[in-house]
């Protein structure tokens, strides 16, 4: 559980300097005075026990795998947190299922040869299946348009559940390629809140390919109040696309992009910057695919309602 203790310092609200605002909303400033801030306030231990003095580590540059496994092994992490965690955590559906499995709390999970076969497929297979959910979604409400392979990641709510039944490819849309939902990512109010569109493939409906070339053409007046970006991901693992060392994972109005005379812009995707361009580049690794989301931060009319819309990528060789 994590602790969350302000400071009990006064704070001049008028320039907004880290700690708690007259609504008691946390206030941590930007750059340096954030990680100060945090570094000073926030403590995260068991609630059971108290607060111990904090060791921080400076993982700045060193790898992560967050991934959950896509193999047998799934398995042995679910009993894992099944057997770490209170049984009141979980629903009688979800420790039904698992009990099938051989994993119950409180006893060990000992699969023999034959099942840990039958669980390393069907978790290649699970795998598969959200694969083709994320990358090749069949469901109509799926394209943002007709005419472009633009698509929702939210296909209608954040709860997956229309018609009181719940959409399990709608959640596994969502959730094969992100983690927290908000009712603010799906905004119906102009200026408020977000909108994100994705798409896997370029004007010939190709998949993306790191490559190959591409032009993003975006028309003038993006609908977004506060700003836009379009941002290249990696296909595997969902995460942003690792292009070789190249640090510039996105594009938008406000990086150092260069808009055209028109108030267009073009944003170019490939493994070389074109020449001249390079602010409006987005590095792609040569040897793997690569997929594009595309932000609204305060997503306006002409993106709630699609009376603006997104070309789709360019081939350029």
């Amino acid at each position: 559980m994590m602790c969350f203790q302000p400071s009990e310092k006064s704070h001049n609200f008028a320039d907004q300097e880290p700690g708690l605002d007259r609504l008691g909303n946390i206030i941590v400033g930007t750059g340096e005075k954030a990680v100060d801030y945090f570094r000073q306030n926030l403590k995260i231990y068991p609630l059971a026990t108290g607060p111990r003095k904090a060791n921080y580590i400076n993982t700045n540059g060193i790898g992560l795998n967050s991934l959950v496994p896509e193999d047998g092994s799934a398995f042995e992490m679910l009993n894992k947190i099944i057997q770490y965690e209170p049984k009141e955590l979980f629903g009688a559906e979800h420790l039904g299922r698992l009990a099938t499995l051989g994993i119950v709390k409180g006893q060990p999970f000992n699969p023999d040869e034959r099942m840990k076969g039958i669980l390393d497929q069907g978790a290649k297979l699970g795998v598969a299946m959200c694969r083709a959910i994320l990358f090749d979604n069949r469901s109509p409400d799926s394209p943002n348009w007709p005419d472009r392979h633009w698509g929702k990641i939210f296909l209608y709510n954040t709860t997956f559940v229309r018609d009181s039944v719940g959409d399990i490819d709608a959640r596994i849309l969502y959730h094969y390629s992100g983690v927290v939902v908000s009712p603010n990512f799906i905004s119906t109010k102009p200026g408020t809140g977000t909108a994100y569109l994705s798409t896997f493939r370029d004007n010939n409906g190709l998949y993306l390919d790191g490559s190959k070339n591409y032009r993003l053409h975006i028309l003038p007046n993006v609908p977004a109040k506060n700003f836009w970006a379009v941002t290249a991901y990696d296909p595997t693992t969902r995460s942003l696309l690792d292009a070789e060392g190249n640090k510039n994972k996105s594009v938008g109005n406000r990086t150092d992009s260069e808009v055209n005379a028109d108030g267009s812009y073009d944003v170019y995707f490939g493994p070389e910057a074109p020449k001249g361009k390079e602010n409006n580049w987005v590095p792609t690794n040569p040897k793997k695919g690569f997929f594009l989301l595309f932000r609204f931060y305060g997503p306006l009319e002409g993106i709630i309602d699609n009376t603006w819309k997104l070309n789709d990528l360019e081939l350029l060789d």
